[in-house]
């Protein structure tokens, strides 16, 4: 979106993705542009709040969606749905930085526990 920060938390978002793939077989959020990436994302975990992502108007590369509820989760099969690595997953696509489950939360997370 034409942030310069970067942090660990984009890779958890990145690791998100990956995870949705292995359970699904297909991409999270295909595109074929940055712009169309940022609509399919809106279009499917809804649009940031004030709140979570204040400034998210001011960058470059933002363009708005009108949709606002969540759809790819919905894809998820019902096991997935119902156990820890779901709770894992949408920990992984929170908007807010400062609210996304950091690597080491991640990596205690009951999911893994529940597998191993």
């Amino acid at each position: 979106m034409g942030s310069t920060e970067y942090t660990a938390a984009i890779d958890v978002w990145s690791l998100g993705c990956i995870f949705y793939e292995l359970v699904m077989k297909v991409p999270p959020f295909k595109a074929k542009s940055e712009a169309e990436q940022l609509t399919v994302i809106f279009d499917n975990l809804g649009i940031p709040k004030k709140e979570d992502f204040a400034n998210i108007s001011h960058l470059p590369k933002f363009v708005e969606s009108k949709k606002t509820e969540a759809s790819i989760f919905s894809k998820l099969p019902r096991e997935f749905i119902e156990s820890q690595g779901f709770d894992l997953m949408m920990k992984m696509f929170i908007y807010n930085q400062d609210k996304r489950i950091t690597p080491k939360q991640a990596l205690n997370h009951d999911y893994f526990a529940e597998k191993w």
